[in-house]
C-alpha cells in the first residue's frame, strides 16, 4: 500500500513539473520577436487562418475575415524570407497602450513585385501571449 501511494505521489510531482516546467518555458521563450516572426511566416505564406488567430480580439474586430484574406492574399506571389530590420518599444501619447502591456514595434521588408515593402507590427501582450495589435504595411518609394 506504501509502495502505490508513493508511487502516486512521484507520477503526480513528475506530472506537476512537466506542467509547470512546460509553462515556464513557454513563458521565457515567448517574446515579441518570436511571436512576430511567426506571424509574418504565416502571412508571407498566406496562412489567413493562423495569422488572424494572431490578431488581439480589438485588432480583430477592425477586420472582417474576408477583408483580411484579401490583405493575406497579397502575398500569395511572394518568395523569400521577409528581414527584420528595427524593434523598438512603443510610445503613445495618446495612451493608447498602458506601461505594463510594454507594445513593441517590429518592422520588416521584403521585396514584392520588384519593389520594397515594409510591413510594421505592434505586439501587445495578451494574457501572456504577444498578439498583433496593429499592423501597417506599403511599398517604400
Amino acid at each position: 500500500m506504501a509502495k502505490k501511494i508513493i508511487i502516486a505521489v512521484v507520477v503526480l510531482g513528475l506530472a506537476l513539473a512537466a506542467f509547470f516546467g512546460g509553462r515556464l518555458y513557454a513563458s521565457l521563450n515567448n517574446t515579441a520577436e518570436r511571436a512576430a516572426n511567426a506571424f509574418i511566416a504565416d502571412v508571407s505564406r498566406t496562412d489567413t487562418d493562423s495569422s488572424y488567430k494572431q490578431l488581439t480580439p480589438n485588432y480583430q474586430k477592425s477586420y472582417a475575415e474576408s477583408d483580411w484574406d484579401t490583405f493575406v492574399h497579397t502575398f500569395k506571389d511572394y518568395k523569400g524570407t521577409p528581414k527584420l530590420i528595427k524593434q523598438e518599444e512603443v510610445t503613445s501619447s495618446f495612451n493608447t497602450y498602458t506601461d505594463k502591456s510594454n507594445p513593441q514595434r517590429l518592422v520588416y521588408e521584403m521585396q514584392l513585385d520588384g519593389r520594397t515593402y515594409q510591413i510594421k507590427v505592434v505586439m501587445l501582450k495578451v494574457d501572456r501571449l504577444w498578439k498583433v495589435d496593429d499592423l501597417q504595411g506599403y511599398y517604400k518609394k
